[in-house]
């Protein structure tokens, strides 16, 4: 006779309304939620940097390890996140949809974490769902997403009940500056917080011990991966050749970040941080954090993207919503400021929405691939060619390359060491940095309407297309003239 109640022969974990069920039954629709608003956000927009860590998984892939287009070199920020999503495009393909995809699986994943580390009121959940700048970055292939992720794990172990989980926070700590560099400073910052823990702290040390010990391991395989690359070159090249003119710049853009990520109720936090408890001692130590790096920042005045919010504002805003979760209700003050930032994040949305629809990478690729069928075609192999947007160029041309901004080549930094100027500074600094190096390519990428006049060099178009960006200027995307010149070092005619 047939068993009418079916269910109960299943074992009491897997049976309907046991923990496993309770917990799949909203994890799964939150990942696949955080992956669609992740989609979503990003759109089809793929800057040029993601190129970058492509071209570096693409040489890594074929066993050519640590190199760009042929010379070594280390120019990426975060080599877990190479590694992580140059491993997986192994199996599921290098495209730019799949690197787009596995950062968006990654979001997803860190969202699922936050929800697990307290129960966050829906408003503050829709908060840090819709962060206008993480989710901006959240798909465009860069390591934003992993940025998240590891913050995320990070205050979950801190905030865990269990000791033993939260002394994880030690086998986390070794890892954080192959995620991106900043995190070193948050992540020493968290286990001198568990080190302080109650009033016995050689306990606190023995507990952290062991894993930290492991994280030691781990940090020297992962640096063993890498090819011990552990500060990449592109932060001493970025010091120099990204620094800006208005020296107020930094700190100008710094707090652009800070106001859209959240300011309100980062501030709301501060106002209701009496009641003292992990969370609050963790948003003292992430609000140290956040200033320490603005002040670096704001004192070396270099470029400062949008992208850098997942580690300077991103961990302020969610150990503020921590902080706010654990009181018993929202106060009117934290729900007027909730729809404040939601309302902030939805103008975003739609001013973002250009930029979105723009895959910058179509154009500079097709470019790129008829800009090595001629430089080809003329030298009979393979040529140098020089120019400052080095991603896309670089990944479907294939061509060597010199970068003029010092990401990916050293042959700027070397020109910087030897004359004290950059090749990007003016017209007779560029020649100077061609002539050097006996480059005889040279891209244009910021060109108006007329092609370079050169002063001491013959400056040869050879081709030239209208590339739209993904960023933009007065609501419009901006677009740039891309040429590929032929550089000739003769005189030129009447000189």
């Amino acid at each position: 006779m047939p068993d009418e109640n079916r269910a109960s022969q299943l074992p009491p974990t897997l049976q309907l309304g046991t923990p496993v069920f309770t917990r799949l039954a909203w994890i799964v629709p939150a990942f696949v939620l955080a992956v669609a608003v992740s989609l979503a956000g990003s759109g089809w927009s793929t800057g040029d940097d993601t190129y970058i860590y492509m071209n570096y998984a693409k040489s890594l892939l074929s066993g050519d390890g640590y190199s760009y287009n042929g010379t070594l070199s280390t120019g990426v920020t975060s080599p877990a996140w190479l590694l992580l999503a140059g491993g997986l495009c192994k199996l599921l393909g290098l495209t730019v949809i799949g690197w787009k995809i596995i950062g968006a699986l990654v979001f997803a994943c860190a969202f699922v974490v936050i929800l697990r580390i307290r129960r966050i009121p829906g408003l503050l959940v829709a908060v840090l769902l819709l962060n206008p700048l993480t989710l901006r970055w959240s798909s465009s292939g860069m390591e934003n997403p992993l940025t998240m992720l590891f913050v995320a794990l990070l205050f979950a172990c801190y905030l865990s009940r269990t000791e033993t989980i939260r002394n994880c926070v030690a086998l986390l700590a070794p890892l954080s500056i192959f995620v991106r560099p900043e995190l070193a400073l948050l992540s020493i910052a968290v286990v001198l917080l568990v080190l302080a823990e109650g009033k016995d702290w050689r306990a606190n040390m023995r507990g952290l011990l062991r894993p930290g010990l492991a994280g030691l391991v781990l940090f020297t395989a992962v640096a063993f991966a890498v090819d011990f690359h552990i500060i990449p070159q592109t932060a001493e090249a970025k010091g120099i050749f990204l620094a800006m003119p208005n020296k107020w710049y930094s700190a100008i853009a710094i707090s652009k970040i800070l106001f859209v990520s959240g300011a309100l109720l980062m501030l709301c936090a501060y106002v209701e941080r009496k009641v003292p408890d992990r969370a609050v001692r963790l948003f003292w130590a992430s609000a140290v954090c956040t200033m320490a790096l603005s002040g670096y920042l704001a004192y070396k005045n270099i470029l400062v993207s949008t992208r850098y919010e997942t580690s300077i504002g991103f961990p302020l805003l969610l150990a503020a919503c921590l902080v706010l979760a654990g009181r018993s209700r929202l106060s009117p003050l934290v729900r007027a400021a909730a729809y404040a930032q939601l309302a902030i994040s939805i103008a975003l949305f739609c001013f973002f929405l250009p930029v979105k629809a723009t895959d910058e990478g179509v154009a500079i690729g097709d470019f790129a691939q008829r800009a090595r069928e001629i430089v080809v075609h003329a030298e009979g192999g393979p040529k140098t060619v020089a120019l400052s947007e080095v991603g896309a160029f670089g990944y479907y041309s294939a061509l060597p390359i010199a970068d003029t901004v010092g990401l990916v080549s050293g042959q700027a930094m070397e020109f910087y060491r030897a004359t004290g100027t950059r090749p990007g500074d003016n017209l007779a600094s560029l020649e100077a940095f061609l002539t050097r190096f006996s480059i005889h390519y040279y891209v244009e990428t910021f060109g108006d309407d007329k092609p370079i006049e050169g002063r001491n060099l013959r400056f040869t178009p050879l081709l030239e297309t209208l590339v739209v960006r993904n960023n933009m200027t007065q609501f419009t995307p901006n677009k740039d003239h891309w040429r590929l010149y032929r550089v000739d070092f003769a005189e030129r005619p009447g000189h």
